[in-house]
């Protein structure tokens, strides 16, 4: 037992540790949040994710879920691309993200709901494409923005009304 103690002590970056929290002493709770947000929780605080749902007739629908780590707020970006990655359309909003634990996916939204948002949607495109999603959010409670990275759909063929991927 005290060998796996030991153990432990070893792996531990204890100057690293020491240095965090003299920083949440010296500059306090507010300021030890942004430094910890800015410097060590690295990754996405959002990871969004959309899925094109082939309907029988009309326009596709698209499953969009956003799962979020922390409490933030920000900006969506939806995008339209080619099968390649070249840009087709793109709409922005705002949202709110919370942590959240879904036990069913969300319901498909139509065409036009998705993509409006104030304006008029973009026409489907003829030719395969695939839709993307990104984030640029700041957490709530510490005010830190960060960008996460694009998660994009399967290509979708309109014409066969198929995933291609």
């Amino acid at each position: 037992m005290r060998a796996a103690v030991r153990s432990v002590r070893k792996s531990i970056n204890w100057p690293f540790v020491l240095f965090v929290m003299w920083g949440v002493v010296l500059f306090g709770r507010e300021e030890g949040r942004v430094l910890w947000d800015t410097y060590v929780d690295r990754g996405p605080w959002t990871s969004p994710a959309v899925e094109i749902i082939p309907m029988d007739t009309g326009k596709p629908g698209i499953r969009y879920q956003a799962n979020a780590r922390r409490a933030v707020t920000g900006q969506w970006t939806a995008i339209i691309e080619t099968a390649e990655g070249g840009r087709i359309a793109t709409r922005k909003g705002r949202g709110d993200y919370s942590p959240k634990t879904y036990s069913v996916q969300p319901a498909p939204w139509s065409w036009a709901s998705f993509f409006e948002n104030g304006q008029t949607a973009p026409a489907e495109p003829a030719f395969p494409y695939r839709i993307c999603v990104r984030h640029v959010v700041k957490t709530l409670d510490s005010g830190v923005i960060r960008a996460g990275r694009k998660s994009c759909s399967s290509a979708y063929d309109p014409l066969s009304k198929s995933i291609l991927d």
